[in-house]
């Protein structure tokens, strides 16, 4: 067998899609010279070419900036994101800046959004945020999404405005109707919580549905803590387990101790305990300190593992060290003062009794 690297039906794709860009970057089209120049420049469908992708990139910028004089929103736009990445020329954020500016009022919905970020971060002019609020308005009666969803967040942190959780959640209604995944999970939690609105359940249900559909993986972590730790008739282990499933297997760190404790207990899901210990195992790890308490309780204890309390109380010294106030407290029950947790040994993974490998 030959070890030529083999054609993918993915790497035609890409090569008609080069060449159709460069059919149209010949033709005079402005955003297709600079996608040939995008192209060129990553390698993607044809050979890497850093030397031919600048000179594209040159193209349409010049192009952009013959038709921005003229005024087209269009036009202004694209060369504001031109100097806003630097495509064909250097970055410069005030250029970027001044453009989105003239491109908002020229009615390009896009732009206002754009302007109305920089103007949050004060990039590109100082930081105004009734101006940014303002623009962010603009963007959202125009009836872009992005700038719904930032007036929402603007409403309800008070952020250039007075809070007004009432107002920040039908404009993230409308983002949320606008297709914002975002929104939807910005909806989801204020409806579970009740923050400033009424609480909905149902209605929370069906928006981290919706988010999680649309491509916001975090929303099954926060739908299957809420079935988790829910109480009465919202409470739901089988579909607590499901969507915590969903969560760790996009790697959603939030997500693994609840479904460990699933898995240990054969709550709404067949007992497991060799995959719980792996995600406890996976999370403290990762990081998070009531993992790294919990893993060190089932060393300690010898909980589904052989004890080891040396390594129980490693783990512990690391959640305290982390600020996780109940390991502090066990080692202080142990006899241990807060100097033992101020700097902890390093710890070490070589226990391969984690490991999801078979035998």
């Amino acid at each position: 067998m030959s070890d030529a690297k083999k054609n993918t039906p993915d790497d035609e794709q890409l090569r008609l899609k080069y060449g159709a860009a460069l059919e149209k970057a010949e033709g005079g089209d402005p955003a297709a010279q600079l996608e040939v120049g995008r192209l060129l420049f990553e390698g993607v469908g044809v050979k890497r070419n850093r030397g031919e992708a600048a000179a594209w990139f040159e193209k349409g910028f010049r192009a952009y900036r013959k038709l921005a004089e003229t005024g087209d929103a269009d036009a202004l736009f694209a060369l504001a994101e031109c100097y806003d990445d630097g495509t064909g020329v250097f970055r410069d954020d005030e250029k970027a800046t001044g453009l989105y500016r003239a491109a908002a009022d020229a009615g390009h919905t896009g732009a206002a959004y754009r302007l109305g970020t920089r103007l949050a971060l004060g990039l590109g002019a100082p930081r105004d945020p009734a101006a940014s609020f303002s623009w962010y308005k603009t963007g959202a009666e125009r009836g872009d999404a992005d700038s719904c969803r930032a007036l929402a967040l603007a409403l309800s942190r008070g952020e250039g405005c007075e809070p007004d959780p009432a107002a920040a959640f039908r404009w993230h209604k409308k983002a949320a109707d606008g297709g914002s995944a975002l929104s939807c999970l910005d909806l989801a939690r204020a409806l579970l919580t009740g923050g400033g609105i009424d609480r909905d359940i149902p209605g929370a249900v069906s928006y981290f549905t919706q988010a999680y559909d649309l491509g916001v993986v975090s929303a099954a972590a926060d739908l299957g803590l809420f079935y988790y730790s829910a109480k009465g008739k919202d409470a739901d282990d089988e579909k607590a387990s499901l969507w915590l499933a969903r969560a760790v297997d996009a790697g959603e760190t939030a997500a693994y101790l609840a479904s460990a404790d699933l898995l240990r207990n054969g709550r709404g899901v067949a007992r497991d305990v060799r995959r719980a210990n792996y995600l406890v195992h996976e999370a403290a790890l990762d990081g998070n300190a009531e993992a790294q308490f919990e893993l060190g309780r089932l060393y300690y204890e010898g909980i589904d593992i052989p004890a080891d309390r040396e390594r129980g109380i490693r783990w512990w010294k690391e959640s305290a060290y982390n600020g996780f106030p109940p390991a502090r407290r066990r080692l202080v029950e142990l006899g241990f003062t807060e100097a033992d947790w101020t700097d902890p040994d390093e710890l070490y993974d070589d226990d391969n009794q984690f490991s999801l490998d078979e035998d």
